[in-house]
C-alpha cells in the first residue's frame, strides 16, 4: 500500500427533479411525460419550492426553510419527533387572463442529463427518459405575442415578446392565492405565509437598427388585475420585449427542496450513484398557505448517477410513493443495472407486474426495485414484509441507524438482503433455518428474490425474544454470512464466542448455506455493554472480517497490530468457521467521543492484497491522521489498514464539521476506491468540474470518491487533450497505472493495443468505454481492469440559410442540432431566433464541444423614403438623400444616384427599389419669408439704453442713418427703422423710443406721543406712465417696509432720515428722502401698598400710592366706591377677597393702572367640653360645642358613638346638645366617642374633629 491516495473526486449535489441543482446557477425545465397532472408541460426546481408551467398559468409552490432546518435538527434527537414537525408551505398561481389556450410550450437547450419518474403504483404514470431544458417557449402565447422562460442567476424570468404592430395591452394577470399583493417602488411585492418575493419592476427594450433601446416601463394594476403600461410609448413597428423577474425578498433555500444523503454505490465504469430522501413539493391541491408534517408523507426516494469524474450528471430517479420513502443500500450489477434496497410507509409505492407483493403490509414495508441500465425502466419492484413494521431497525445506536441493512447479488443476478422485521407473518420459506417469529420485539431477516422480484428464492428469520437486526451481508464459497446486533441469546454460537456477552447488545456473525436452510458457523462479539457488527467483508483466503462499535471500549487487542486502545470502534478477524480469532484491535481517539463514539461506521472493505479500508461519519477530533491526509479535521474518516492491521497506512479527515449521513451504507469497490454519502451543509469539499460546487443552503446530499491506490496491479487510464472531442477525434491514453502487461479495448469494433500509453483516432460519433486491462502475475492481485468514457461528436450543421430580404413580417432563424447550447449575436441562448428587423445575425453552435458558426443578413420591410418635410426657404441649395443604401434609385429629372442636388424652388420626387420592395416620397421646396426682431414700441427708463437687433444672420441691412450693421444702438428718444434683404427674400420694420422717470414722494403724521404709538406715512408718488408696482421704505432706524402705505413705530425719540423708492412696472425707480422728528414722552408707572397685610372685618384700610411720574389718581375698591385722592382709606364689607385697582395719568396724558388683591378672613374658633354631669341639677346638664367665629352653622353634623361603635346621638343644629339619654334613658356613667363635620364661613374648605367625652354623676 503506498502511503498515498489519488483521483480524489468529490461534489454537493440536491438529486432529483424538484431537488435537483446545476453546476451553473441555471434552473432546469423538465417536460411532462405524463408524470403530473396533464394541465403541467413543465416544472422548474426555483429557490425554496416548484414553479408549474402550464397553458395559461404558473403554479407556484414554496416551503419554508426554517422548518426543513427544524426537521433535520430534531430528526437527530428524535425520529419520530421529527415526523411531526410542521412543515409550513404556500401555494399561489399566476394566471394569465385572455392568453391563447392553443399556444404551444417547446423546450429549448435540452440538456444532457434525463430524468426518471417512479411515482406511485400506477405504470401510466410513470414516465422514463424525460427530456430537461434550460428554457421552455410557448409560441403565440398571445395573438402576436411570444413568451420566453428561462432563468438568470439562478432566479425565474419570463419574457413577453410583441411582435411589430402588435398592442401589449392583451397582457394581464391576476394572482390567486396570495395573502396580499401590491405595487411599492415600482416592484410587485407578493405576501405569502412563507415570505415575500417581488416581480422586479420590468425592463423592456427593443432592438433598433442594431442598437438595444430601453423602453420606459411598469406595472399597473385595475381591479386586481396586473398590466404593463408604458408612460413614454415605444416604437410600435419594431418588436418589444418586456422582461420582470421573479425573487424572493425575506425566503432563504435550496433549490427545490432539501436532501438527506443515504447511500452510494458504484458500477464497474467507476461511475458514481447516490442514494438520497427528497423532499418534493407535489403539485398543490389548494392555493394558499399549508402545513404538513413528513411523517404524513412527502420524502422521496432521489437517485442519481454521474461519470465517473463527478462532471456531469447521467441521470436522476425519483422513485416513491405518497408516504416516506428510505433507501437503505444500493448495489449494481456487472450489466449496469441499479439494485435499491429500501423502506416505505406508501401504500402505492411503485410495484412491477407479478410483484411478490403489490400490497403495503404494515406500517412500513422493504422495498427492493431493480432498474434496467438506462434508469428508465424497473425490471422488478416489491414489497417485502409482514403485517408489523419491516425494514427500519429498533435497535440503533447512532442517528441513522434506522435505516442500515444490506443489498449484494449473487452470481446468477439473485438479490440477497439482510434486514430486520417486526412481523410475525413475514413471508420466509419453508425449510428454511428459522420459520417463525423469535417472539421479541424484532428479528433479523435474510432472504433471497430473483432478479425480477416475482418470487421468494429462499428467506428465514433470525431472532429470539429480544432485538435483533441485520447489518453487514456477504457470500463467499457457497455460504452467506450476515452480521448485526442483538440484546439476547438467541442462537447457540459454535464460534469464538459462544454466549452472549452481557450488556445492552452485541454483536454477532452467522454463516448459513445458500439457500437459508442452516447455520454452519456463528458467534457472538461483545462484552459488557452495547456492542454492534455493522459490516463483514471477507478476503481470499475465505477469512471474515467485521467492523462495528463497542461501547466500553474493552474489546480485545491483539498483540501486534496497529490500536488506539479504550477506543469505540474495533475491527477483527476471523478464522472461515468462526472458531478462532485472527486478530482485534480497536480504532480511534481513545477518548471515548464525546457521543458515545468517535466515528459512526459506514463503509468497509478488505481487499485481494488484504489491506482493510474503513470510514465513518460525525468524526469527532483527535482522531491520527497521515502525512498524505487530505483533511485534518472534518465531519468524514477514512482509513487503510495493512494486512493483519498490522499498521495504519492512511487515514484522512473529509468534508466539512457536521458531516454526516442519514441512514443507508456506502461502499468501497474491490480496487479500493470509496464512494460515500453525505448529508452536509457546509465546508464539503469539490473538485474542479464538480457538476456542482455552488453550496445551498440548508441541508443536501454530498458524495465524493477517493482512490486510496490498492497495493498490487491498479489499472488507471487518463486522455490527452479530452475524453471528449469532436469526430475525428485523437486520443493521447495515459497510463498511470502499475503493472508489466497492457490490453486497451478501444470498444471500436474491435480496435485493441498491447502499447503502455497507445495513441487512437475514432472517426465516428458516439460514446466508447475504453477498457484497460492491467496484468502482473507477481502481485496479490494480478490484474486489474479500469474503465475510461471517451465522448466523440458530431461537428453540428449549421445553415441560416441564404441572405433573405422580405417586404414584411419576420424571419424565424433555426440554428437546429437540438440539445446543442447557442449564442446568438445578442448572446441569446435558444436554438431560433426570431429576426423582426433588418440586420446581420450569426450564432455560434456547441455541441458536444464541438463548435460551428454561420452568420445571415436579412433586409425586412419596404425600405424607407423620408426626404424630410417640405421646405420654405430664402436659399434654395441642399442635398436630399434617399436612403437605404445599395437600393436603386429614379429622380423626377430620371436621375440615379442616392443623393440630389437641390439649386432651385420646386417640386422634387424619387423612387427607391430594394430587393423588389419599392417606396416613393416626394419634397416641395419654395420660397420663404423673413422677419425682423425689432421689439414693439418702447417706453424706457430715463438713463438706460436699448441695442436693436434685425435678426437674420448673414442678411444684408440699411438703418434710418445708413448704417449697415445688425445690430443699432438707441442713445435717445426718437424713430428707427431697418431695411433687411436675405436672398431672395426682403423685410423691413419700425420703432418708436422714448423715456421717462417717476416721481416718488410721501407724507408723515403721528410724530408724538407715549410709548408704543405708530407713525403713519403715505404714498403721494406719481409716474406718468406705467405704474408703479413696488415700494421700499426705509425708516432710518434699520428697519423696512415694502407695504405702499406704511405704519412704523419707533422705539426711541429722534430725528431719523426716512426713504421712500418707487418702482414701476417696466422698472423705473426713483427715490424721496426726508427727516422726520419722533418724540416719545415718558410713561408714568402705578403702584401701591397699603395696611394692615393682614386685615379683619371691620378693619379700615389704609392705601398709599407708590406710582412715579402721575398727576392724577383714580381708586376702585372692588366696585363698592372710587376715589380720587392720592392715599386715601377705605373699609370693605364682610369677608372674602376683594379687588383694589389705581388708574394714574402723567401730565402729558399717559396713562397706567394696577390691580391688587385683599383677603379679609374671620378666625375660625370653637371649644368642645370633654365631660358634663346629666345629673338633674341645674348646672352642666347638657354637652353642647361652643362656636364663636369662623363658622358655617349651615353645615354643621354632630355624631357621638358608645364604645361598642352605636350613634347615640346625632344633631344638625350647632345650638343642640346632648342631654345623655339614649334611647329615652339616662346612659350610664362611660366614656363616649364624638365626630363633628362643619363648614368654614371664609372658603368652600370642610372640616372634621372628634374627640372623647365622659359622663359623670
Amino acid at each position: 500500500m503506498r502511503n498515498r491516495y489519488l483521483n480524489l473526486t468529490c461534489i454537493a449535489l440536491c438529486f432529483s427533479f424538484v431537488c435537483t441543482a446545476q453546476n451553473t446557477n441555471q434552473l432546469t425545465f423538465i417536460e411532462n411525460q405524463g408524470q403530473w397532472k396533464t394541465e403541467v408541460n413543465h416544472r422548474v426546481a426555483v429557490h425554496g419550492g416548484t414553479v408549474y408551467l402550464e397553458t395559461d398559468a404558473f403554479t407556484h409552490t414554496r416551503f419554508s426553510s426554517d422548518d426543513f432546518e427544524l426537521h433535520h435538527e430534531v430528526k437527530h434527537e428524535d425520529q419520530l419527533a421529527a415526523q411531526d414537525v410542521i412543515m409550513h408551505g404556500h401555494a399561489w398561481r399566476t394566471e394569465f387572463i385572455g392568453s391563447n389556450d392553443q399556444s404551444t410550450a417547446l423546450g429549448q437547450q435540452e440538456r444532457q442529463e434525463y430524468y426518471n419518474f417512479f411515482l406511485g403504483n400506477d405504470p401510466s404514470k410513470w414516465a422514463g427518459n424525460v427530456s430537461a431544458f434550460n428554457s421552455v417557449y410557448y409560441v403565440d402565447f398571445y395573438d402576436g405575442i411570444d413568451m420566453a422562460v428561462y432563468s438568470k442567476d439562478g432566479a425565474f424570468k419570463y419574457d413577453m415578446i410583441v411582435a411589430p404592430g402588435v398592442s401589449p395591452d392583451q397582457i394581464k394577470w391576476k394572482y390567486n392565492g396570495l395573502d396580499h399583493f401590491s405595487l411599492e417602488d415600482g416592484n410587485l411585492k407578493l405576501q405569502t405565509s412563507v415570505g415575500v418575493f417581488l416581480e422586479m419592476e420590468p425592463y423592456a427594450y427593443q432592438d433598433l437598427n442594431g442598437n438595444k433601446v430601453k423602453v420606459a416601463c411598469q406595472y399597473a394594476i385595475n381591479n386586481g388585475e396586473v398590466s404593463f403600461s408604458f408612460p413614454d410609448g415605444y416604437d410600435e413597428s419594431a418588436t418589444l420585449i418586456i422582461d420582470p423577474i421573479l425573487v424572493g425578498a425575506s425566503l432563504s433555500g435550496t433549490v427545490g427542496t432539501e436532501n438527506y444523503g443515504h447511500c452510494a454505490t458504484y458500477d464497474d465504469a467507476g461511475n458514481i450513484y447516490t442514494g438520497a430522501i427528497c423532499f418534493g413539493l407535489g403539485y398543490p391541491t389548494t392555493i394558499g398557505a399549508f402545513q404538513t408534517t413528513f411523517g404524513a408523507g412527502g420524502t422521496d426516494i432521489s437517485l442519481s448517477c454521474l461519470s465517473s469524474d463527478a462532471t456531469t450528471l447521467l441521470y436522476a430517479t425519483y422513485l416513491g410513493g405518497n408516504s416516506f420513502d428510505y433507501p437503505h443500500s444500493m448495489i449494481v450489477s456487472p450489466a449496469g443495472e441499479l439494485h435499491v434496497f429500501g423502506t416505505t410507509g406508501s401504500p402505492d409505492f411503485p410495484t412491477t407486474a407479478g410483484a411478490l407483493s403489490s400490497t403495503l403490509g404494515g406500517f412500513n414495508d422493504i422495498t427492493v426495485t431493480h432498474f434496467n441500465a438506462t434508469g428508465a425502466g424497473i425490471i422488478g419492484s416489491t414489497y417485502v414484509g409482514g403485517s408489523a413494521g419491516d425494514g427500519s431497525n429498533s435497535l440503533s445506536w447512532n442517528y441513522g441507524d434506522t435505516y442500515r441493512g444490506e443489498i449484494i447479488l449473487d452470481a446468477a443476478g439473485n438479490i440477497c438482503i439482510a434486514s430486520c422485521t417486526e412481523s410475525s407473518d413475514f413471508p420466509v420459506t419453508a425449510g428454511a433455518y428459522q420459520t417463525t417469529y423469535g417472539g421479541g420485539t424484532q428479528d433479523a431477516v435474510l432472504f433471497s428474490l430473483n432478479p425480477t422480484c416475482t418470487a421468494m428464492n429462499w428467506s428465514t428469520y433470525a431472532g429470539g425474544t429480544g432485538h435483533e437486526v441485520g447489518f453487514g451481508l456477504r457470500m463467499e464459497g457457497g455460504y452467506v454470512y450476515m452480521c448485526g446486533g442483538t440484546d439476547n441469546q438467541f442462537f447457540a454460537a459454535t464460534g469464538v464466542q459462544t454466549t452472549y456477552g452481557g450488556g445492552t447488545g452485541d454483536g454477532y456473525v452467522l454463516r448459513f448455506n445458500n439457500t437459508g436452510s442452516a447455520v454452519s458457523a456463528s458467534t457472538y462479539w461483545g462484552f459488557l455493554e452495547q456492542d454492534f457488527a455493522f459490516f463483514l467483508d471477507i478476503d481470499g483466503d475465505g477469512d471474515v472480517y467485521i467492523y462495528g462499535q463497542s461501547a466500553n471500549g474493552l474489546l480485545p487487542i491483539s498483540p501486534g497490530v496497529y490500536a488506539n486502545a479504550n477506543s469505540n470502534q474495533f475491527i477483527a478477524k476471523m478464522n472461515e468457521d468462526l472458531s478462532a480469532v485472527e486478530f482485534s484491535t480497536q480504532i480511534g481517539s481513545g477518548m471515548g467521543g464525546a457521543f458515545g463514539y468517535d466515528f459512526i461506521p459506514i463503509a468497509f472493505m478488505v481487499d485481494n492484497c488484504k489491506f482493510i479500508y474503513f470510514s465513518g461519519h460525525s468524526a469527532t477530533a483527535g482522531l491520527t491522521t497521515s502525512p498524505t491526509a487530505f483533511q485534518t479535521t472534518g465531519g468524514f474518516y477514512l482509513g487503510v489498514l495493512d494486512p493483519g492491521a498490522v499498521s495504519l497506512s492512511f487515514a484522512t479527515y473529509y468534508g466539512g464539521p457536521g458531516g454526516h449521513v442519514d441512514g443507508g451504507t456506502s461502499r468501497f469497490d474491490p480496487d479500493g476506491v470509496v464512494y460515500q454519502a453525505a448529508c452536509t451543509f457546509s465546508g464539503f469539499n469539490t473538485t474542479p468540474g464538480a457538476w456542482s460546487s455552488t453550496y445551498p443552503a440548508g441541508y443536501d446530499v454530498g458524495v465524493f470518491k477517493m482512490d486510496f491506490e490498492a497495493q498490487g496491479t491498479n489499472a488507471i487510464a487518463g486522455a490527452v487533450p479530452n475524453t471528449s472531442g469532436c469526430a475525428p477525434f485523437t486520443v493521447n491514453f495515459l497510463n498511470t497505472g502499475s503493472g508489466n502487461t497492457f490490453i486497451w479495448d478501444f470498444d471500436d469494433n474491435g480496435a485493441t493495443s498491447t502499447q503502455f500509453e497507445p495513441t487512437y483516432t475514432f472517426n465516428n460519433p458516439g460514446v466508447y468505454d475504453v477498457m484497460l486491462v492491467a496484468i502482473d502475475s507477481s502481485t496479490c492481485n494480478i490484474a486489474d481492469t479500469n474503465y475510461l468514457t471517451i465522448t466523440v461528436n458530431a461537428a453540428p450543421i449549421v445553415d441560416l440559410g441564404n441572405d433573405t430580404t422580405i417586404c414584411t413580417g419576420a424571419v424565424l432563424l433555426d440554428a437546429g442540432n437540438a440539445g446543442a447550447t447557442y449564442v446568438w449575436q445578442d448572446n441569446s441562448t435558444n436554438q431560433t431566433f426570431n429576426a423582426t428587423s433588418s440586420g446581420t445575425y450569426w450564432v455560434e453552435v456547441d455541441a458536444g464541444g464541438c463548435t460551428v458558426s454561420d452568420t445571415v443578413n436579412i433586409i425586412i420591410g419596404n425600405p424607407v423614403v423620408d426626404l424630410g418635410p417640405d421646405i420654405q426657404t430664402c436659399t434654395p441649395s441642399l442635398t436630399l438623400d434617399a436612403g437605404n443604401n445599395g437600393s436603386t434609385y429614379l429622380w423626377q429629372d430620371n436621375s440615379t444616384n442616392q443623393t440630389f442636388d437641390v439649386t432651385a424652388v420646386g417640386t422634387y420626387w424619387v423612387e427607391v427599389d430594394a430587393g423588389g420592395c419599392t417606396a416613393s416620397d416626394t419634397i416641395e421646396i419654395t420660397a420663404g419669408s423673413i422677419t425682423t426682431s425689432l421689439p414693439n414700441d418702447t417706453l424706457m427708463c430715463a438713463g438706460s439704453a436699448l441695442v436693436l437687433d434685425a435678426g437674420n444672420p448673414g442678411a444684408t441691412y440699411l438703418w434710418q442713418d445708413n448704417s449697415t450693421n445688425q445690430t443699432f444702438n438707441v442713445t435717445q428718444a426718437g424713430t428707427y427703422f431697418v431695411d433687411v434683404t436675405l436672398g431672395i427674400c426682403n423685410a423691413t420694420d419700425t420703432v418708436n423710443v422714448d423715456y421717462f422717470s417717476p416721481n416718488a414722494y410721501f407724507s408723515v403724521i403721528d410724530t408724538t406721543g407715549c410709548t408704543d404709538f405708530f407713525t403713519s406715512f403715505t404714498d403721494l408718488s406719481s409716474t406718468p406712465e406705467s405704474t408703479i408696482t413696488n415700494w421700499f421704505w426705509d425708516f432710518g432706524d434699520s428697519f423696512t417696509s415694502s407695504d405702499q402705505n406704511a405704519m412704523h413705530q419707533y422705539g426711541a425719540s429722534g430725528n431719523y432720515n426716512v426713504t421712500l423708492t418707487v418702482t414701476t412696472a417696466n422698472g423705473c425707480q426713483n427715490t424721496y428722502s426726508r427727516n422726520v422728528q419722533i418724540i416719545l414722552y415718558p410713561e408714568p408707572l402705578a403702584m401701591f401698598n397699603f395696611t394692615p397685610l393682614d386685615p379683619e372685618p371691620g378693619d379700615q384700610m389704609n392705601f398709599q400710592d407708590q406710582s412715579t411720574n402721575a398727576t392724577s389718581w383714580l381708586w376702585d375698591f372692588n366696585g363698592e366706591t372710587t376715589s380720587t385722592q392720592q392715599n386715601p382709606a377705605h373699609t370693605f364689607d364682610g369677608t372674602g377677597t376683594f379687588t383694589v385697582t389705581l388708574h394714574i395719568e402723567s401730565a402729558e396724558g399717559c396713562q397706567d393702572s394696577i390691580q391688587m388683591y385683599l383677603d379679609i378672613r374671620e378666625e375660625l374658633i370653637f371649644y368642645v367640653p370633654n365631660a358634663f354631669t346629666p345629673d338633674g341639677d341645674e348646672f352642666n346638664n347638657v354637652w353642647q360645642p361652643i362656636f364663636t367665629s369662623g363658622f358655617d352653622a349651615s353645615d354643621y353634623h354632630l355624631l357621638i358613638f358608645n364604645r361598642w361603635g352605636e350613634v347615640v346621638f346625632e344633631s344638625y343644629n350647632h345650638e343642640v346638645g346632648w342631654d345623655g339619654t339614649y334611647g329615652g334613658k339616662l346612659v350610664a356613667d362611660n366614656v363616649f366617642t364624638w365626630v363633628i363635620e362643619f363648614g368654614d364661613i371664609n372658603n368652600d374648605e370642610r372640616h372634621t374633629v372628634n374627640g372623647h367625652l365622659t359622663i359623670l354623676r
